[in-house]
C-alpha cells in the first residue's frame, strides 16, 4: 500500500483532499487510502461531523478548530476528560501544561509551535487545494475553544479534510511517520498532534451517531435465524474479548500485566459486544486493559452488563465465567458448558447449546476480524507511549 502510494505521488508537490476527487492522483484509490469508497462519501460524512449547531458558524464548524495535543494545557485535558466520562468538574491550577497522556479536547485551543516552524516555502511549492488552510480561521486569525472566540492564533498549514486524509493514512494504511512527512509535507509531531485530536473527535461523534439501543429497537431488527435457533428472541448482547499486540515494557511490573498468558505476549484487551446481526455501539466497546486482566474482571470494571435490559440474555463463550454476574444484574448468561475432569463426552443438551452458540456468535468474530484487517495500526504492536 505503501508503495501504490509513493508511486502515485507527483514530483514536487504533496497530497491534500482534493486529490480524492475526479482527476486527482488518489481518485481511483478513494476506498484504499479512506474508510469510505468514494470521495462523496467522505465528503458527506466531514460535513456531517463539521457542523456544530449552536456553537459554530457555518462556514467555521467543529473540525475546522480541533485542538493540538501539544498546546492543550493538563487542566484542560483533565476537564475534557471529566466531562467526557460524566464525573465531578476538575479543579483548575495555573501553570500547569503538557505532558501526560490525557486525552485532548476536541475543540481548538491553539495551534502547535511545530506548525509555526513549519517552512513556508514547503506550502508554496504545492498546489492550492480545493479546501483552502485558511478557512479554519479568519482574517483576525482567532481561534476557538468550547464554541468561544479566546484571541488571536496562526493559520493551519493544512486544510481540516486534508486532516481527515492525514487521519486515515495512519491508522486505517499503517503509514509510519516518516512517510506522513514526505507524503504531506507535515513533520512527524503535527502528525501526531492530528491523530489525537481527530481520534478523540470520533470517540465523542460515535456516542451520538452509535447510541445504545433499546428493547424495542433490537426486537425490531432481530435475525430470525436466531430465533429459529433458540425458539426466542432473548439475547440482547453477543459479547467477547479481543487482543492487540502491544510493545514489552522494559519495566518488569507493567510487562507483568500487559502479559497474555492467552497469546504469551504483551497485548492490550478489550471487551466487545455486538447485537445478534453484529452491529456495535460505542458504550458496548469499552476502555482497553492490560493482556494480564481476566475477562470476570474487565467485565466488572467496565460495567458493561448495565447496558443489558433485565430478563434479556448476553451470549458469551465458555470461557466467560461469568454467571453470577449476569445474575446479579438479572440478566441471562447464554454460555456452552465446559466439559468436566474425567468426562469423555458431553450430553447430547451441552453439545446442541454448544452448536447453537457457535453458529450464532459469528457476527461478532467477523466484527473483530473486520477490525483489525480493515485498520492496520492494529497488526502492528501498540507504542507503550500511547497506553
Amino acid at each position: 500500500m505503501q508503495e501504490k502510494f509513493r508511486s502515485l505521488k507527483p514530483e514536487h508537490k504533496y497530497f491534500t483532499f482534493a486529490d480524492l476527487f475526479s482527476g486527482g492522483a488518489l481518485a481511483k484509490h478513494v476506498g484504499v487510502f479512506t474508510y469510505f469508497r468514494t470521495v462523496e462519501t467522505n465528503d458527506l460524512f466531514l460535513e456531517a461531523l463539521n457542523h456544530a449547531e449552536d456553537s459554530c458558524d457555518p462556514n467555521d464548524g467543529l473540525c475546522q478548530n480541533l485542538a493540538r495535543y501539544s498546546t492543550t494545557s493538563l487542566v484542560d485535558r483533565k476537564h475534557y476528560q471529566a466531562e467526557r466520562d460524566g464525573g465531578a468538574e476538575v479543579e483548575s491550577s495555573s501553570g500547569k501544561e503538557g505532558g501526560g497522556s490525557d486525552e485532548a479536547p476536541a475543540i481548538v485551543k491553539g495551534v502547535s509551535q511545530d506548525e509555526e516552524n513549519e517552512d513556508e516555502s514547503s506550502s508554496s511549492e504545492s498546489d492550492e487545494p480545493e479546501y483552502s488552510a485558511d478557512s479554519s480561521f479568519d482574517d483576525n486569525g482567532e481561534t476557538w475553544h468550547g464554541g468561544m472566540r479566546t484571541g488571536a492564533g496562526r493559520k493551519r498549514k493544512v486544510d481540516w479534510k486534508t486532516e481527515w486524509l492525514i487521519y486515515n493514512c495512519y491508522v486505517r494504511c499503517g503509514f509510519r511517520l516518516e512517510e506522513m512527512e514526505v507524503f504531506f509535507g507535515v513533520s512527524d509531531s503535527l502528525v501526531s498532534d492530528i491523530v489525537y485530536a481527530w481520534a478523540n473527535l470520533l470517540n465523542d461523534a460515535f456516542k451520538y451517531i452509535f447510541p445504545t439501543p433499546t428493547r424495542s429497537q433490537m426486537l425490531g431488527a432481530y435475525p430470525e435465524s436466531v430465533i429459529r435457533k433458540f425458539g426466542e428472541a432473548k439475547i440482547f448482547m453477543l459479547m467477547d474479548a479481543t487482543e492487540i499486540q502491544a510493545e514489552i515494557a522494559s519495566m518488569k511490573l507493567f510487562n507483568s500485566a500487559l502479559f497474555s498468558t492467552y497469546k504469551h505476549n504483551s497485548t492490550i484487551k478489550w471487551l466487545t459486544g455486538t447485537d445478534p446481526i453484529g452491529t456495535s455501539w460505542d458504550d458496548a466497546i469499552p476502555k482497553g486493559h492490560p493482556g494480564g486482566a481476566s475477562d470476570m474482571v474487565m467485565t466488572i470494571v467496565s460495567e458493561i452488563l448495565e447496558q443489558v435490559p433485565p430478563g434479556m440474555a448476553v451470549e458469551v463463550d465458555k470461557g466467560f465465567l461469568i454467571d453470577n454476574l449476569c445474575a446479579m444484574v438479572g440478566v441471562i448468561c447464554i454460555r456452552p458448558e465446559k466439559r468436566l475432569n474425567g468426562q469423555v463426552q458431553q450430553s447430547a443438551t451441552s453439545t446442541a447449546l454448544t452448536q447453537k452458540v457457535g453458529k450464532t456468535r459469528i457476527p461478532i468474530e467477523q466484527s473483530n476480524g473486520q477490525m483489525k484487517q480493515s485498520t492496520r495500526f492494529f497488526n502492528s504492536p501498540i507504542s507503550i507511549l500511547q497506553f
